[in-house]
């Protein structure tokens, strides 16, 4: 399979005449955007909201035709700021469903506690019930990690034929074993030739 093959569904959807990239500032971070074309309902899935929808916001606004969905699992501040958005889900995202730990935002400060992770399939499948996501907007808190191989060749996107066109993911402070795993993820997506990094 070949870059451009991989890339058609999403391209489809694409504004030919609008290539650039965006950006979309919140608090405390850029997220980037290649804009779709608005005559196709686009879909946007934020994981990890943080009590800020800043840049969703703002990509709302030069992206109308969006369907929204976010994860997170604190739900006091995120669900009210995210209703007004799309559908929020009181969850962590995760490379199976279980209960572990995860570095959560409470009172402005992040710690650790014990929570339950839903498994990122089951969320796009079963609660979101979607098989394209136009921008992926990844803020796991360290659960990242284990979602790289979901991007490989017959990782569990492409045997679920689950389609992921566009990726903002935030790595968190990784020991030498997770530098090690960015690596060999970096290095399988340019090996693979399926994204553009």
């Amino acid at each position: 399979e070949t870059l451009s093959s991989a890339t058609d569904e999403c391209y489809r959807h694409s504004s030919i005449s609008e290539r650039a990239i965006r950006s979309f500032r919140n608090l405390d971070e850029t997220k980037f955007a290649v804009l779709t074309n608005n005559s196709f309902e686009s879909t946007l899935l934020t994981i990890g909201v943080g009590n800020d929808v800043y840049a969703e916001k703002s990509f709302r606004e030069a992206q109308p035709n969006t369907k929204f969905f976010a994860a997170d699992p604190i739900s006091q501040i995120n669900k009210k700021l995210y209703s007004n958005l799309g559908q929020f889900f009181a969850v962590a995202v995760g490379n199976e469903t279980k209960k572990s730990s995860a570095s959560v935002l409470k009172n402005g400060y992040y710690r650790s506690e014990s929570i339950l992770h839903l498994d990122f399939y089951v969320l796009i499948k079963y609660l979101m019930k979607v098989d394209r996501i136009d921008h992926l907007w990844l803020d796991g808190e360290g659960a990242e990690y284990g979602m790289f191989p979901m991007f490989s060749r017959n990782g569990m996107f492409e045997i679920e034929k689950i389609v992921i066109c566009q990726v903002n993911m935030e790595v968190h402070n990784p020991d030498e074993h997770q530098k090690q795993q960015f690596r060999d993820f970096m290095n399988m997506l340019i090996n693979e030739k399926r994204y553009i990094l």
